[in-house]
């Protein structure tokens, strides 16, 4: 029984630690009512608190049992406490130890303990701490008569009991607080939206607002646009009659451009036959020049012929002047040559010849 009550007493200090965090098994507590049958159903109690309504966003604190049974078996948890702590003094002075300070300690839990024993939402954790002082020896000795009146010893029934509380209180906190979350986050989400929603709208208000300033800038500039438009409409009708009227000078200009084309045609005529005149009295000078041209030809060749007669001539007669003038040349340079060879200071005075006068001789006279 002790060992089962230190089990119990573990679980119970796990499931403490544990209070904050997410459920890790897929069904919370079904090993618990595989080993030990609940004498209470707590899970019915939840099921019915759950079809009653939704529950609310907030947590609400919720009894699992009510007070006074609660408050029973807190009592009955102390007094075995009492008990085991009574069992571990009389060890420890078999063995010569003094407890005195425990006994100090063990004054100031009962004290708190008192204190809480009338708030049934925190039995659970007055439960727990109490298992946690009995395993350190921390209580003063009971009473005789108290310890023989209350004590008592717990059944795997009412551990089952507690266990089952246990575990349904907190996987319902724990749900609780996912639901919690998710209905911050969804909030968080909502007030995001609904500010995103909010300035779009603002936004949609500007925009419709520079829209409605732009129909306005439109509606004038639609007005402008008609009356351009009649302005057109006018100059279009004005422009029309001027094509008509084009048109009539078009149809005159044709008759005139034919009449002129007539005209045209018989100066071509016209044309062709001078043409033709001129071109048969081209050919007429032409063989009036040809006739001229071989007329002085044939004169210009027989002056020609004259000239190469008399050019004959004079070609002789320049030979003959030729022949001579080599022959008086031979004889000066003989003469030159014998009067060379003569000592010059028996016939002149030197320094009286400064240059040859052989080249200023004139052969022909």
């Amino acid at each position: 029984m002790e060992k089962i009550e230190k089990e119990s007493s573990g679980s119970h200090l796990r499931n403490t630690d544990d209070m904050g965090d997410n459920i890790s098994d897929s069904v919370p507590g079904k090993w618990i009512a595989d080993l030990f049958s609940p004498t209470f159903d707590m899970e019915a109690v939840i099921r019915a608190a759950k079809d009653d309504g939704e529950i609310d966003t907030k947590i609400n604190r919720w009894n699992a049992l009510d007070a006074e049974n609660i408050q029973q078996i807190y009592q009955k948890v102390r007094l075995m406490n009492l008990l085991d702590e009574e069992i571990q003094r009389q060890n420890c002075e078999r063995q010569g130890l003094t407890v005195s300070r425990k006994t100090t300690e063990l004054d100031v839990q009962q004290s708190q303990e008192m204190d809480l024993s009338n708030d049934p939402k925190r039995s659970t954790e007055t439960t727990l701490l109490s298992r946690h002082g009995r395993s350190g020896g921390n209580f003063e000795k009971p009473d005789g008569n108290d310890e023989q009146q209350n004590s008592v010893i717990w059944d795997s029934e009412e551990l089952g009991v507690l266990r089952k509380v246990f575990r349904s209180a907190k996987d319902e906190i724990s749900d609780l607080k996912v639901k919690l979350r998710e209905t911050e986050e969804r909030n968080k989400y909502l007030e995001n939206t609904v500010k995103k929603l909010e300035y779009a709208v603002e936004k949609s208000n500007v925009q419709l607002t520079e829209a409605n300033k732009a129909n306005g800038r439109l509606k004038i500039h639609c007005d402008n646009l008609q009356h351009q438009l009649d302005h057109s409409s006018a100059k279009l009708d004005t422009v029309t009659d001027m094509w008509k009227e084009i048109d009539m000078e078009k149809n005159k200009m044709m008759k005139d451009m034919h009449e002129m084309r007539v005209a045209y045609d018989k100066d071509q005529l016209l044309l062709k036959n001078t043409n033709l005149r001129l071109e048969s009295e081209i050919r007429e000078k032409e063989r009036a020049v040809d006739v001229a041209v071989q007329n002085t030809e044939l004169k210009y060749k027989t002056q020609l012929i004259n000239l190469h007669e008399q050019l004959k001539k004079q070609t002789d007669d320049f030979c003959k002047a030729e022949q001579a003038y080599s022959v008086t040349s031979k004889s000066l340079k003989q003469l030159r040559h014998h009067f060379s060879s003569l000592p010059l200071n028996n016939i002149i005075p030197p320094n009286s010849v400064i240059e040859d006068e052989v080249p200023h001789v004139d052969h022909i006279s």
